[in-house]
């Protein structure tokens, strides 16, 4: 007898999927234009030196959010399996209090790492209590299948940050108080999903015993595989920083925008089909279908950024002309962490989040060689050698590897009992 979880009859089901998917992704591509706007007046307003500093607490900020992402899914994952509405805004409560206590306890750690004053450091981390009960409801929206409400809300998000951000900036010309208006701005858009949630016409009841409890260490547990993804898609930038000369670091960093925008592009299917991998009886069939067509998007992305090698110098400038024959290379890198995250996100769906730590041999093998390599007895004989391509190439062959080994650990339940 199978000891996997019942799912509710009330799970919901996707239909449209192609259509779910643009409204995602359109959403999300608003939140991202919305995050991206707030650099172009900081770097002009605020000068190199406190430019610097602000972008520096942006990527803690990124750091504070990931358990948010994690709640976020175990709630949509939990909710499907017929957990309380009620339980889980409890646990996002919960989650909300302990980044609070977070942020409190790191404040002078990250003042001092940063050279930045206490206030700032807290503006900094204060949006991510607020976007853990952002979270949940953006879970519940996930597992009903609402996504057009979950794309309208991730806009809202994107865009509540950042216009009061921009206002405060524009007005004040300080890091802190932008930094504050950004959290201010999310708790204004959690407010209002909060507030409209209640409005909504309630949710049919699950039938029988919920077969989900989730607890506040079931985020922690997702946190580290979100971690894990996070450190996979960031990795080869730093050790491009560290072991290329600058001309190249940089060529490194321009290749690098085609592989964020390969893994970004097919994101709304995993979040599609979340719910559908976290119901057992539906959850291979999910998985198969995430992976195929991120695949294929995948795929086509790289086939297309061959297709355009001659002209993209001529488009977006000469600055890509050292890297434009080798865009499908990074863009290939991008379409393989695609195929990574739909495995580490199946694995979370399937409360299978101790196998998807493999992830972090990834990381191991993205940033251990070459910086062994660099730091070694020939390291100044092994940096002249590594190059852009070099370097892209064994990225490559890591994220082969951990894609390959994701998918042996993370292979559905059925499968891995099957004997010849």
């Amino acid at each position: 007898m199978s000891d996997a979880p019942t799912p509710s009859s009330a799970t919901p089901r996707t239909p449209g999927f192609g259509r779910n998917a643009l409204v995602v992704t359109a959403g999300a591509m608003i939140a991202n234009i919305a995050a991206y706007l707030v650099h172009l007046p900081a770097s002009r307003w605020l000068g190199p030196e406190l430019y610097g500093e602000f972008a520096a607490l942006l990527s803690v900020q990124l750091i504070a959010a990931v358990p948010t992402l994690a709640l976020q899914a175990v709630v949509a994952r939990d909710r499907t399996l017929g957990a309380s509405q009620e339980h889980l805004r409890r646990i996002g409560w919960k989650v909300a209090a302990g980044l609070a206590v977070a942020v409190a306890v790191l404040a002078w750690p990250v003042s001092a790492a940063l050279s930045t004053s206490m206030v700032t450091a807290v503006a900094a981390m204060a949006s991510a209590p607020a976007l853990a009960v952002f979270s949940v409801e953006l879970g519940l929206m996930q597992a009903a299948g609402r996504f057009v409400r979950f794309s309208v809300f991730s806009a809202l998000a994107g865009i509540g940050k950042s216009v009061p951000a921009i206002a405060v900036l524009a007005a004040t010309g300080h890091v802190a108080p932008t930094l504050a208006a950004e959290a201010a701005g999310v708790v204004a858009v959690f407010a209002l999903a909060r507030w409209t949630a209640g409005r909504a016409a309630p949710e049919a009841a699950h039938e029988g015993r919920p077969s989900a409890h989730p607890r506040v260490a079931d985020v922690v547990r997702a946190s580290q595989v979100q971690l894990a993804l996070i450190a996979l898609t960031t990795t080869d930038l730093l050790v491009a920083r560290a072991v290329l000369d600058p001309v190249d670091a940089g060529n490194y960093a321009l290749g690098s925008i085609a592989t964020k925008v390969a893994f970004w592009l097919p994101a709304a299917v995993a979040t599609v089909l979340f719910p559908q991998m976290a119901d057992p009886a539906s959850h291979a069939r999910a998985r198969r279908l995430a992976l195929t067509v991120v695949g294929g998007v995948g795929l086509a992305l790289c086939l297309g950024a061959f297709a355009v090698t001659p002209v993209v110098p001529i488009v977006v400038g000469e600055d890509y002309a050292p890297v434009a024959g080798w865009l499908w290379l990074f863009t290939a890198l991008g379409a393989l962490q695609s195929v990574i995250q739909v495995l580490l996100l199946a694995g979370i769906a399937a409360h299978r989040t101790r196998e998807a730590g493999v992830a972090w041999i990834g990381v191991a093998l993205v940033a251990g060689a070459p910086l062994l390599a660099a730091t070694g007895a020939a390291g100044s004989a092994v940096r002249d050698a590594l190059s852009v391509t070099t370097l892209a190439t064994w990225t490559g062959l890591s994220l082969v590897v951990t894609a390959v080994v994701a998918g042996l650990a993370l292979r559905p339940a059925a499968a891995r009992s099957a004997r010849p």
